[in-house]
This record gives C-alpha cells, structure tokens and sequence, in this order.
C-alpha cells in the first residue's frame, strides 16, 4: 500500500499560508462558494466598518493587522486552507488509484492536530494512520493518557473504523534538545493502550536512530551503533506477546451507545473568537471526553455528518456554529429516544460566522 506525504500541515502555524499563489486561489475558492460579490458581501455582513468588496482582488489574506480581520474571513481562510491540502492530498491519491487500484492508500494524522479538517481528508482513504507521540517534552508538549486515549478515539472516529499508527514514539525525541528515554514499560504501555482503541497496525519510530539530518537524536529502538537496547528487549517482548494474543486482537469492535460530536468549523470559529482569552475548544471538549473515560465508557468522536440515531447519548461539546441539517438532525435523535447533552456558547452563529438575532435559535427545541 501507500502512505500518501506526510503529516499535511506539520510544518508550523497549522500549514497557513500567505503567498500569493494562495492569495489567488484563496479569491478562486471564495467565488466558487459565494458566486456574486453582492452574496460575498452579504453572507459576511461587510457593511460593518466600510469593508464592502467590489472586485475579488480587494480581498486580502488574513495577515497580521494592527487590528482584527472580519471573523467571517477568518473562517473562510481557514476553509480554504483546509480544502487545499485535501485537493493535494486527491491529486496524490487520483494517481496511484490509476496505476495501482488494489493497493490501500492512507495517510499519517497527527492526533489533535486541528488546521486541517480531518473528517474531510480521512474520506478519499483506505482507512487512517496517525503518529503518536505521547511525550515531546523538547516542544513543551508532554500528553497526558487522556489526551492520548482522545487522540486514538478521534482518530478511530474519522472514518468509523479502526487505525494504524504510522509512527509510535519508541526512544528519546528531539532535534536541537533531547527528551529523556521512555521509563522502562512506557513503550509496551503505549502500544496496548493503541491496541485496546482499535489499533490494527503499529509502526515504530524508527528501526535505528538516524547519524545525520535534523532528526540524528530522534532515537529509534536501536541507537545510531545499532547494538541492542532496553528499548529493543521491550518492542521484542511486545512482539512475543502480540503474537500469542493476535487472534483475540483481530477486528476489535467497540459498543456503539455513546458518542461525543466534534467539528473543526467550531474549532476554528472558538480560535477566531475566544469570548474569553482562558476558553480553548479542545481542553473544553476533552473535560467531559475525560469523565466517559474515567468511569471505562468507550466513546466515539464523531463528525456533525455522522449517523448519530444509532446512539443513546450523544453530547455536543459548544456547538458555536449551528446550521439547519445539524439542527435537524439532533432534533431527530432526541425524538427517537436519545440523550443529548448541549454545553454552553451554543447556537450562538450561523454557519458564516454571523451571530444570530434571536436567543438561541433552533437548537431550544431540541431538548
């Protein structure tokens, strides 16, 4: 099989872009959705502080301003952003589809990364990989197993189906600075906490650590000498153990009863506009993520596409944007019997970023 590139907009600031081959094909985007300035216009209120377009050219990219941008551009942009790594990642995929149409075609995901719509990106694929990192303390990022047991749930959730990790941390990281190694078990705890999420496929980074390039001290499970490690004594005591248990790993299902909705549009709406500079999307979703899985509650993370009515709760983590078919939607699983569970800041704007002008709309009724 294929592994399409590699980790689509890890190289910093979400894979944002400002150039102006972006700036053109940001204009093109735009006036493929918006079709007529007048609706442009409209559709993002730009009466407000004089910003009425009247060519397509007048529209700049989001950069830096003394000020703020106008929150219905901002979320746009990111729109944008996100379709083009899936436009790229299709050109890749239409490719080898011609050439090598039985082989399976993924990509590595990067858990809780949000600057690209992953729900959209997992669509074209065989199934998802992602890489997992539990500890990358020289970027100031240590996970917690919540964050990690989210990562893996998130990831089984992009396409209802089970995953590979792509790379599983298995020694010390770092290219300028260096973590301290793994504690003895920390490896094989990683790899069955994978296992018991829907892991299907594990892939340590790497075999051996590299001697040159930026990642000479991104070790692997042998050091750069290549002579037998702790490391390796425990990934060979994995493999020992997977080999006598793999029956009884083959095509884990997990009980479809409750599911918690996610959406990168409410992601990006919430970095757009905060309300409070201490609120962030993802720590809010991951408190109530963190109680189901405290009290061993498996749970699915779950587009506002997905078929919701197979679920008995359903919560819905600061539904900023709402539109009429998620509204719909959540009105049909309640009266078939679910438990919805709405958290605050709901309902607040439409599906443009525009704030509505009634106390929440729509979704009072869902309940």
């Amino acid at each position: 099989g294929w592994q399409i590139d590699n980790e689509f907009g890890g190289d910093g600031e979400k894979g944002l872009c400002y150039c102006q081959e972006c700036a053109k094909n940001f204009r093109q985007w735009l006036q493929d959705k918006y079709k007529t300035l007048q609706k442009l216009n409209q559709e993002w209120g730009t009466v407000f502080w004089s910003q009425t377009y009247t060519e397509w050219e007048q529209i700049p990219l989001p950069r830096q301003l003394g000020t703020a941008h106008n929150p219905s551009l901002l979320l746009d942009y990111r729109r944008f952003i996100s379709d083009s790594y899936i436009s790229y990642q299709k050109l890749q995929i239409d490719i080898l589809r011609k050439i090598c149409p039985h082989k399976f075609i993924t990509h590595n995901f990067m858990g809780l990364f949000n600057g690209i719509d992953y729900y959209k990106l997992a669509q074209p694929l065989d199934f998802i990989a992602w890489d997992n990192y539990p500890n990358l303390r020289f970027i100031g990022e240590n996970k917690s197993p919540i964050k990690v047991s989210l990562s893996h749930d998130i990831m089984r959730g992009l396409k209802e189906k089970n995953f590979w990790i792509m790379e599983q941390q298995s020694g010390p990281t770092g290219w300028q600075c260096v973590d301290p190694n793994p504690y003895p078990g920390e490896i094989r705890l990683w790899t069955y906490q994978a296992i018991a999420h829907g892991a299907e496929g594990i892939l340590y980074f790497r075999w051996r650590t590299s001697r040159f390039g930026t990642e000479q001290f991104w070790h692997g499970i042998l050091d750069q000498c290549g002579t037998a490690t702790r490391r390796y004594e425990e990934v060979k005591k994995i493999g020992q153990e997977l080999k006598r248990i793999k029956d009884k790993l083959t095509g884990l299902e997990f009980p479809k009863e409750v599911a918690m909705l996610a959406s990168y549009d409410e992601q990006w709406a919430f970095e757009i506009q905060p309300n409070n500079p201490k609120f962030n999307y993802q720590e809010h979703f991951t408190s109530y993520y963190q109680i189901l899985n405290t009290l061993n509650i498996p749970v699915d993370v779950v587009s506002i596409q997905a078929d919701i009515l197979k679920y008995k709760l359903l919560i819905a983590p600061a539904l900023f944007l709402i539109n009429d078919e998620l509204v719909a939607n959540l009105k049909e699983f309640v009266k078939k019997g679910g438990t919805l569970i709405i958290t605050f800041r709901s309902g607040i704007k439409n599906w443009n970023n525009i704030v509505f002008d009634e106390p929440l709309p729509a979704i009072r009724n869902c309940s």
